[in-house]
């Protein structure tokens, strides 16, 4: 890990694969040089392996099964719903900009590098030469 720690969010209505596809180019074309590493549990929607839309320089990191605390998502999810739940909004419209805002302070290096299990980067960093 380089220690950039760069978040990339992506606000949809629905998810499928084509989304992720989406989603995955999101982040390859914030730095097109780098080599990114997606850490990903084993959803439906998720691109497998072996899918020719995978960029070239991405590589994931699959989460074993059942191992929600290892995924830096549903922690993610946890902190933002906290953030939101409990109130009443007054239309989807201001829920959605709370949810935004929400989600903007956590684009922070130092907070996504708290998001990162310890065994997650253990196995990022295991083939890096040393």
């Amino acid at each position: 890990m380089d220690g950039a720690h760069h978040a990339e969010l992506l606000f949809t209505l629905a998810i499928d694969r084509d989304i992720h596809a989406v989603f995955l180019q999101q982040i390859i074309d914030f730095d097109p040089q780098a080599l990114h590493v997606v850490i990903q549990d084993q959803a439906g929607f998720h691109l497998p392996g072996n899918d020719s839309r995978l960029p070239k320089n991405l590589r994931l990191l699959p989460l074993p099964p059942y191992s929600p605390e290892l995924n830096p998502v549903e922690r993610f999810g946890g902190l933002l719903k906290a953030r939101v739940n409990n109130r009443l909004y007054p239309s989807l419209r201001q829920l959605e900009n709370h949810l935004f805002a929400a989600s903007r302070e956590w684009t922070q290096p130092a907070k996504v590098a708290g998001l990162i299990h310890r065994w997650l980067a253990d196995q990022v960093d295991s083939d890096v030469p040393a």
